[in-house]
């Protein structure tokens, strides 16, 4: 059986911010998404998409993500201390809008 790689365009996107929690200032979150070329990544319109269009795409979604997080943003230490049900409320909190 074959084995294929596919070209992938990683892009990150870095959050500074103070913790809504404890009120640490200056606390960073980085968000990383790779994205691939691939015959599977297609266009609304069929065609397959381009390097170019492809590392848009992650720049993006790691955008997306961040501003996702910015919404009620928390530091790692402040966010592992939850349980998982207020976890899943925060996460609930960002996605929603």
């Amino acid at each position: 059986m074959p084995t294929y790689v596919f070209q992938s365009y990683p892009a990150t996107a870095k959050a500074t911010f103070t913790c809504v929690s404890c009120g640490k200032a200056n606390r960073t979150r980085s968000f990383r998404v790779e994205c691939t070329v691939n015959p599977f990544n297609k266009n609304e319109d069929g065609t397959v998409k381009t390097p170019r269009e492809v590392r848009q795409e992650s720049f993006a979604k790691a955008a997306a993500q961040r501003e996702q997080f910015l919404r009620k943003p928390l530091c790692k230490a402040c966010e592992d201390a939850l349980s998982y049900a207020e976890r899943k409320a925060i996460n609930e909190f960002r996605s929603a809008a």
